[in-house]
């Protein structure tokens, strides 16, 4: 489904939450659990995370130590840390300066100074802010993509950093209802630029990556934002430009990626 198609549904659908199916999906996963595969089966290291980061940064360590060089402090959440061999890596390298969550099925193998949040996230509601919420692998296991964004998107703190990768491989056969491919495209990324969300979306290696940063202290709103995608996609506008630089030219994600937008903070100038 193309983002018009996405935008034709209405607003309750898409902000559906369906809790009989989120229930299976958790069943489903934890089965997986059982199975050997730790939470969502990820066999994690810094050096594997490598591939689900994008520029500006070349490792995710890089995010976390721009986030202490400017504030002293990161606090971060890891979405299906899988066995938490990068968890355990990052507390290492950087010690009581990086307050570590991790949101899993199961607790993860390396548990010394990191704290597991023994939830699914689709039901997770958080009661704090963060400076980073980085996911390998693990939030495309939610039941509803669209909401589970914006819910994520608002527990980051101000020029709070969201990083993670939306290439699909359903290796347990959750249920799902709206793809981020769905609706990760142009339009929606201007209705989040102008909310206040800078970020971009790039194919690296085949890997495909959401960088954002929130710039607002204000909550996103998804019923405004979904509103705003609507119509700049009736108007065939968007400000992100193709890597020639062309003005105005209407790009999808699904036809044309956005690798030449190497640089979060130039997101939004162009038009």
């Amino acid at each position: 489904m193309a983002l018009e198609k996405f935008l034709e549904q209405d607003n309750d659908t898409i902000l559906k939450q369906d809790r009989d199916v989120i229930e299976s999906n958790i069943a489903k996963a934890l089965e997986a659990d059982r199975n050997g595969r730790k939470g969502y089966f990820i066999d994690s290291s810094l050096e594997k995370y490598k591939t689900f980061v994008t520029n500006p940064y070349n490792s995710y360590q890089d995010m976390v130590e721009e986030k202490l060089r400017q504030n002293g402090k990161c606090r971060v959440l890891e979405i299906g840390c899988g066995n938490g061999y990068a968890a355990h890596e990052i507390v290492e390298m950087f010690g009581n300066d990086v307050d570590y969550h991790v949101l899993n099925i199961s607790e993860p193998d390396y548990r010394k100074g990191i704290n597991w949040v023994e939830a699914d996230m689709d039901r997770f509601i958080s009661n704090s802010t963060y400076d980073i919420i980085f996911s390998a692998n693990g939030i495309i296991y939610g039941h509803n993509d669209y909401l589970n964004f914006f819910k994520f998107a608002n527990a980051l703190g101000d020029h709070g950093l969201f990083v993670f990768n939306f290439d699909w491989t359903n290796a347990i056969g959750v249920e799902k209802h709206n793809r981020f491919y769905d609706f990760m495209e142009c339009q929606l990324l201007d209705a989040l630029y102008a909310s206040g969300m800078s970020g971009y979306c790039e194919n690296a290696m085949g890997r495909r990556i959401y960088l954002g940063r929130k710039d607002t202290k204000r909550p996103l709103n998804p019923e405004k934002i979904l509103n705003m995608a609507r119509k700049l996609s009736h108007d065939k506008r968007s400000s992100y430009v193709s890597r020639f630089g062309e003005d105005q030219k209407w790009i999808s994600y699904g036809r044309s990626w956005t690798s030449g937008l190497r640089n979060l903070y130039n997101i939004g100038t162009a038009g």
